[in-house]
């Protein structure tokens, strides 16, 4: 196997386990935006004592709600600044796993020679906050946010007026009820674009760190090939991108696709992202007596042929698969007989181990697990 190949194996099993990291973050960056909705609620009711019956204009009921605006500002600054947080130690992260990895596949002699290069992280932190992605920078997302929310508390408020609704009613109709999780009510979509936000941050911030990475180290690197996450779930934009190689400054080889925003950018929740390719032996300006033959066969500058996440899998340790599907399908992909797509009904859900079974009990003996 060669050094770009075992890079974008690699580079695809960060690319998963970034997709658990993320969903961890993401989950607690969301319940601090929450965790002041009780306050919010009380606040809420209080004003809606003042509200007279009736019409009452916008500039009017946003005066009225003002402790209300002051408890939305809080919850939504707490939640970017916490966010902030967590992109400066994940850039951070994410460099030295950068620096780590290629230097973990690159023979020796490169990094005796100084040749493969670091890049700063703090510098890396201060771009994936300075840098727009869909269109924003973080600063403006924190704004973008906070006028929504409270733009949703104010539109819930006149068409409860309009309704009839009590003041608790509409407070329920804001906040929504314990009984179903707090998910019937207008701040719950505010939950789900804060959600998006810190899903696309995040992965804004990887691909800013290994923008910075491929410039510094072009003398090694010559391009860069796009690894889109390929399950049911993969976007067309995305689908279409997988395995197309582009320059380092973004431009194609050989086909007429644009980068677009690039991969964990392309559009939000995007899980794509890029391998980088090394130059061969040769092109990197090594002698031959600086490698072995091995070394020099496996830095050919040969760019990956294109592998879907089901092969892709197929091929990994088991310790792997076991931590990415789970111990029993790790074992059923391996000796019973069955492929990832196995594990999916034909319109893309997660089979359940008992459906698996009544489905292909065969595979289960098969991987002695009957």
């Amino acid at each position: 196997m060669t050094i770009n190949e075992r890079l974008r194996d690699e580079l695809i099993a960060h690319r998963v386990n970034l997709t658990r990291y993320e969903a961890g973050v993401v989950s607690k960056l969301v319940a601090t935006l929450s965790a002041d909705d009780a306050e919010l609620a009380a606040r809420l009711l209080v004003a809606l004592e003042d509200v007279p019956a009736g019409s009452i204009s916008v500039k009017k009921l946003s005066r009225l709600l003002a402790p209300v605006r002051e408890v939305n500002r809080k919850a939504v600054t707490r939640f970017f600044g916490e966010l902030g947080q967590v992109l400066k130690e994940f850039t951070e992260y994410e460099a030295g796993f950068g620096f780590d990895l290629m230097k973990s596949l690159l023979p020796e002699v490169v990094s005796q020679r100084g040749l493969l290069k670091k890049i700063d992280a703090g510098q890396a932190y201060v771009r994936a906050v300075a840098e727009p992605f869909h269109g924003y920078t973080l600063k403006d997302w924190t704004d973008k946010l906070e006028t929504d929310r409270f733009a949703r508390i104010v539109n819930t408020i006149r068409t409860g007026q309009g309704n009839g609704d009590a003041p608790d009613q509409i407070v329920r109709s804001i906040r929504g009820t314990k009984a179903r999780n707090w998910q019937d009510g207008a701040l719950n979509k505010s939950r789900a674009n804060a959600s998006a936000i810190g899903y696309s941050a995040l992965a804004h911030a990887a691909e800013v760190v290994r923008e910075q990475t491929a410039p510094v180290n072009d003398h090694l690197i010559k391009a860069k090939q796009w690894l889109s996450t390929l399950d049911n779930k993969t976007s067309p934009p995305c689908r279409i991108r997988d395995a197309l190689t582009y320059t380092l400054d973004n431009q194609p080889i050989k086909h007429g696709i644009p980068w677009g925003d690039g991969p964990g950018r392309l559009h939000f929740h995007c899980r794509s992202t890029y391998t980088l390719i090394f130059k061969s032996w040769q092109e990197m300006g090594l002698l031959t007596d600086d490698l072995t033959s091995a070394e020099k066969d496996a830095l050919s500058g040969e760019v990956p042929e294109p592998i879907t996440y089901p092969a892709w899998i197929a091929r990994q340790r088991a310790s792997r698969q076991d931590d990415i599907l789970g111990p029993v399908r790790g074992k059923l992909l391996r000796s019973g007989g069955l492929n990832l797509t196995s594990f999916y009904t034909e319109d893309g859900r997660w089979l359940t181990l008992d459906e698996l079974r009544q489905r292909d009990a065969a595979a289960f003996k098969r991987a002695g697990l009957d």
